[in-house]
């Protein structure tokens, strides 16, 4: 019964898991469409720094840096 189990679990993570070549072609349209890309250049290292502070508040790399420019620019705007 364990084992049966155990083969059931996995066999839902794998399916779970695929990712279908259609799957990633539609998920990159949609970014196409509904986003546009910022490039951030930092020096070596300052990257793997932000990513574990973004982290440690509970945070994506991205959220945080979006979230960064986003009260930068109400601050201004309210000066």
């Amino acid at each position: 019964r364990s084992i049966r189990y155990n083969f059931a679990t996995l066999r839902n993570a794998v399916r779970q898991m695929a990712y279908s070549e259609a799957q990633k072609g539609a998920t990159a349209r949609y970014n196409k469409k509904a986003y546009d890309r910022i490039d951030v250049v930092v020096p070596k290292g300052k990257r793997e720094i932000i990513k574990n502070f973004a982290a440690s508040h509970g945070l994506s790399m991205n959220k945080f840096i979006t979230e960064a420019i986003e009260r930068a620019m109400q601050e201004q705007a309210e000066e």
